[in-house]
């Protein structure tokens, strides 16, 4: 609920006239949850849910919010699938289930800008070897998602060992604080996420499958719908999950989720990003 309500804060903050009093999470189990013979997370799913007269689906509408196009009733997701986005646990998550990783750490980002032309654009540098081989590289480069606003470009003599690509230019006018704001919206569309840790936020380069795919944001509001879910409606199960194979992901989830959305949602909201000061840091805090 708390992130039912966090969502909500963002909606109204966008949209002050919508009417919240009568909302829905806008998400359900998948209904073959609770009728698996035997029961394993990888059978899971949640399934996006119609909407009704009256009744705002605050799942759509945070999507809306955020800028991601809105899920067609009945779709589902695979809480497997969901959990793989998150990336405080996307690196070992991969490694039990022996998936290939998919998430490729940003060695370094810079905004870049043109005052003569007033534009401006994106640079990330991406280490060769976090692709593994030329098949994985391959594969991202194949995405629309990123391949639509980004480009890979030459090598430059400073990041010899990493890759580059390069971002389409945003025009400004006076001043360029709405079109850095727009590129860094456009940045996350394009599948770049990011965590907060001690030294500040660390940022991926996504690549995953265009039908499974959502912003971080709804990834953890979706996958937390489904844990609080099992949790009061069947915590037989709940129990299950927590004593079999990823359990420690669940754990790790809970853990680490409760703050990084708050973060993520403040950026969402200020359209810059926001960190912990120094001085406020602490272990109750998780950073």
């Amino acid at each position: 609920y708390s992130f039912l309500n966090l969502a909500k804060m963002l909606i109204k903050s966008r949209k002050p006239s919508i009417n919240l009093t009568n909302a829905s999470h806008g998400i359900k189990e998948a209904p073959s949850n609770a009728q698996r013979a035997r029961f394993t997370l990888t059978s899971q799913a949640v399934q996006i849910q119609k909407a009704y007269r009256g009744v705002v689906p605050v799942l759509n509408e945070f999507a809306d919010t955020l800028g991601w196009p809105k899920m067609p009733p009945k779709k589902r997701y695979r809480v497997c699938d969901l959990l793989a986005q998150v990336p405080a646990i996307h690196r070992p998550y991969s490694h039990i289930r022996g998936r290939a990783e998919r998430l490729h750490v940003i060695d370094k980002a810079e905004f870049r800008y043109n005052h003569s032309s007033r534009h401006v654009w994106a640079i990330l540098w991406v280490k060769e070897s976090e692709f593994g081989d030329n098949k994985a590289l391959a594969e991202f480069r194949s995405r629309s998602y990123f391949a639509d606003h980004f480009e890979q470009v030459e090598r430059d003599q400073d990041h010899d060992k990493c890759l580059p690509f390069e971002s389409k230019p945003e025009r400004y006018g006076r001043s360029a604080q709405e079109a850095l704001a727009a590129l860094g919206h456009r940045c996350l569309l394009c599948g770049v996420m990011s965590i907060l840790t001690p030294n500040g936020y660390r940022y991926y380069l996504t690549n995953f499958p265009p039908a499974s795919r959502v912003c971080q944001l709804l990834a953890s509001y979706m996958a937390m719908f489904y844990f609080g879910s099992v949790a009061r409606y069947r915590p037989a199960d709940y129990e299950k999950m927590l004593n079999r194979k990823f359990g420690w992901a669940i754990e790790e989830f809970l853990a680490t989720q409760g703050h990084q959305f708050v973060y993520l949602i403040a950026n969402a909201l200020l359209k810059r990003e926001l960190v912990c000061p120094w001085a406020l840091r602490s272990p109750e805090l998780g950073l």
